[in-house]
């Protein structure tokens, strides 16, 4: 028994050190939204006087990262990092949540499962609310199934703050209780006393302090990344978004659906966490329109877990006992054979062209103040930046409002996708309405156009 469990924890270390040695090679670029978190962590560092600032976005990730902005690290390169740290995190609490449930086989078989799930490898290292969120949220639980409810519901809670839509782990946790009939209310206390701060800030920062739910509430009806049309196949598609992404991570994880059988069978109470937490977690996103398979990550180590059950219950009716192993290794080769055969592990790249845009700012202005159509600059540069890509509309009104208190203006042609030729006209207009009134001082055309202006405030 003792080499058996110390065989685990070997093969878990291996993954660890697999994944950093695959991540620390490719950290890739800074994408839109990793962008957004780090300026909005300057934003918060400085009161406003650098970065930008999205109400729509919960503050936990912008709090870490504006803390090591502000001691003096590379932000970029430490954030990818500490991306990876709690990718660690999850893949180790994802071992345990799995032990802790079953035991130590199904532990590492969960592990391995999420390890190499392409949408976890590719974000292992992004500088995004998924994977932080998750690792709290899987800490929650672990301390959840323990008994030591407050420290559930202050893990809960931390979830929350770095991911809106984890306030379902709680609403599930809650459930569970109501399920096994004993309801205690110091989950409920961690929760609400961790969250209290947060209310104290939206207060003093929007008048309101519901405003980031009500905002973030809006965009969850996203028309960009919508998959429905005006067909039934899209419609079809709509339901059934996740459940085709789960198995595009790996077909082993259809064994979920044995798991789940064999948790109700055996009548297994302390399992019912993960079939409410994978329930709610689907249903959520299936309802939403905003469809994209990075949000598969928060609930992903959950049908993982279960899959690793599904997978050792069904070993256990083979017999004989070489049937058995047979099994076994077939399952993992074609686990790992799909993932690599069908997965996309390709981190997010930048042309040439415009790494060189969006670095403008660290190399010739310092102190300004500019309008901008993409939020990536912000991460490369000290200036206070005032969105301008919401949508287009938003747009028109901010440019008219802003205009005369900015230095300069960013404008990419692929900021909004239209879709209709209402929107074009739109788009068009702004174009042109900064094109005619102010100086244009950068143009480059790669995998989009990029143009900067001097404003008149500059001259």
């Amino acid at each position: 028994m003792f080499m058996r469990k110390n065989s685990y924890l070997m093969l878990l270390f291996v993954l660890i050190i697999l994944l950093v040695t695959l991540k620390l090679s490719d950290l890739g670029d800074i994408s839109w939204d990793e962008s957004v978190y780090i300026g909005m962590g300057k934003y918060l560092v400085s009161a406003g006087n650098i970065g930008l600032w999205e109400a729509l976005r919960p503050v936990g990730l912008p709090f870490v990262l504006g803390l090591l902005w502000i001691g003096g690290l590379n932000i970029i390169y430490t954030a990818k990092l500490i991306g990876l740290l709690f990718s660690i995190g999850c893949l180790v609490m994802t071992y345990l949540l799995g032990k802790k449930l079953f035991n130590g086989k199904t532990a590492i078989i969960s592990a391995m499962l999420l390890f190499i799930a392409p949408i976890f490898f590719i974000n292992s290292s992004a500088v995004l609310t998924d994977i932080p969120s998750l690792f709290f949220a899987l800490t929650s639980i672990y301390l959840f199934i323990d008994k030591k409810l407050f420290l559930a519901g202050v893990f809960a809670a931390i979830s929350f703050l770095f991911r809106f839509p984890q306030g379902i782990l709680f609403v599930a946790l809650l459930i569970s209780q109501l399920i096994n009939k004993k309801i205690e209310k110091q989950a409920i206390w961690g929760f609400i006393l961790t969250l209290l701060p947060f209310f104290v800030f939206n207060f003093f920062m929007y008048k309101n302090p519901f405003i980031p739910f009500t905002t973030a509430y809006e965009h969850q009806f996203n028309a960009v990344y919508s998959v429905i049309s005006n067909t039934f196949l899209s419609y079809l598609y709509n339901l059934f978004y996740y459940p085709i992404w789960i198995i595009k991570q790996n077909i082993l994880l259809l064994f979920s659906l044995a798991g789940i059988y064999f948790i109700i069978k055996d009548k297994n109470k302390k399992s019912n966490i993960l079939l409410m937490v994978v329930l709610l977690f689907t249903g959520y996103f299936t309802f939403i329109i905003n469809k994209q398979p990075r949000f598969l990550i928060i609930f992903l180590p959950y049908i993982c877990i279960l899959a690793a059950h599904g997978i050792l219950q069904v070993a256990n009716i083979i017999n004989p006992k070489y049937l058995k192993n047979a099994f076994f290794i077939l399952m993992i080769i074609a686990g790992v054979v799909f993932s690599y055969a069908y997965g996309d592990y390709n981190s997010i790249k930048q042309d040439k062209l415009g790494e060189e845009f969006y670095n403008f700012f660290s190399h010739n202005y310092t102190n300004m103040t500019i309008l901008s159509t993409t939020p990536i600059p912000i991460a490369y540069s000290n200036i206070k930046m005032i969105p301008l890509y919401n949508n287009v509309d938003d747009a028109l009104l901010i440019y008219e409002k802003e205009k005369n208190n900015v230095n300069f203006i960013m404008y990419t042609s692929e900021f909004y996708p239209c879709f209709d030729s209402l929107c074009e006209e739109k788009k068009q207009s702004l174009f042109e309405s900064i094109n005619n009134t102010n100086q244009l001082i950068y143009y480059k055309k790669g995998s989009q156009e990029y143009y900067l202006f001097k404003t008149y405030t500059t001259q």
